[in-house]
């Protein structure tokens, strides 16, 4: 029992200085919660956008297909209307 009570505590000790060596400085600290918050914030934006580009294509769409004849589409590969 001493000596499990022994190891322990020596186990203890060398982890203590580790553990102090690994403190990281302050700009890594919260830079890395400035970096996640910018991450959610551009995936919020593009998000946003993917929604504004689908409803630009769905009204596309539907102009199209109301008359094939107002997105013809020339020798150029621009529409012609």
């Amino acid at each position: 029992m001493t000596s499990r009570a022994t190891l322990l505590l020596l186990m203890g000790l060398a982890v203590a200085p580790a553990a102090q060596a690994q403190q990281s400085p302050p700009v890594i600290r919260y830079g890395k919660w400035a970096l996640a918050a910018a991450a959610v914030g551009l995936n919020l934006l593009a998000s946003r956008d993917h929604g504004r580009a689908d409803d630009a294509f769905d009204q596309l769409r539907s102009f199209c297909f109301g008359d094939f004849d107002r997105c013809a589409v020339g020798p150029t590969g621009r529409y012609l209307n």
